[in-house]
């Protein structure tokens, strides 16, 4: 079943992170105008996702309802929101856990209902690439991948946005700032893979040596700064260990 997982978390990612600015992500978690965008995006890559389970019913079935399901979540949300105002970051976890425990909801019944063992029209061989492909490991590393970079930095904007200095307010600065710790996770989440870790060291030193001035001069900065590295290194980790978990069952 972790080839289903894996290819339906890519499919979130993607439809509801990479292929929306965070404008149109905050307007989607909470507002009717965001909805509208956010459930054509759905539809077409959920269409697209089920084209790899094109003759399977059990997956086609579950696929459309756990569609259904999200679309219902976000009714929910718009809904809490309209009645009782909540803070950015409750509204932004809560629409997050409830997303990704819908999905791991939809696998376990799936597995629950002997997926593997159910009859299909599939050819032997069809089945035996689908279930052995490295295809499947390359969706795992990619599911990890985009969640590092923008899910990772709407998250951050959200929960530490109030600790960021005034000295950082420049756009410029700001979307530099975004796209360094984008790519300072992503290397960190590479190297933990090829085993070198310890390189990890060097992309944060190099990062160091950049800022040097502003940390040494501006106190506000590097708490900031401490505060952004802490969080990539956290989510590097935690994401390797979920992905790994998966990659490994595939």
């Amino acid at each position: 079943m972790n080839e289903v997982l894996s290819i339906l978390l890519l499919s979130y990612i993607f439809s509801r992170y990479t292929l929306q600015n965070q404008k149109q992500i905050e307007d989607r978690i909470g507002t009717w105008r965001g909805l509208g965008l956010q459930c054509v995006l759905f539809v077409v890559v959920w269409i697209v996702v089920m084209c790899f389970f094109l003759f399977h019913a059990t997956i086609i079935v579950y696929g459309f309802l756990s569609l259904g399901v999200h679309v219902l979540i976000d009714i929910f949300i718009i809904i809490i929101r309209k009645l009782r105002p909540m803070d950015k970051r409750y509204l932004f976890g809560l629409d997050f856990i409830l997303h990704i425990g819908i999905i791991f909801l939809g696998v376990f019944l799936i597995e629950a209902n002997d997926f593997n063992q159910t009859s299909s029209i599939l050819s032997d061989v069809y089945i035996k690439y689908l279930y052995n492909s490295t295809f499947w490991r390359i969706v795992v590393l990619s599911s990890g991948l985009l969640m590092l970079w923008e899910p990772a930095n709407y998250a951050f904007k959200i929960f530490f946005g109030n600790y960021k200095p005034a000295s950082t307010d420049d756009d410029n600065l700001r979307n530099a700032g975004a796209i360094i710790g984008a790519f300072e996770r992503i290397v960190m989440f590479a190297m933990m893979y090829i085993n070198v870790a310890i390189a990890i060291g060097i992309v944060l030193t190099a990062k160091t040596i950049s800022r040097y001035d502003q940390i040494s001069k501006d106190k506000a900065f590097s708490q900031y700064y401490l505060i952004g590295t802490l969080y990539s290194i956290t989510l590097a980790i935690l994401i390797f260990i979920v992905t790994r978990s998966i990659y490994i069952g595939v």
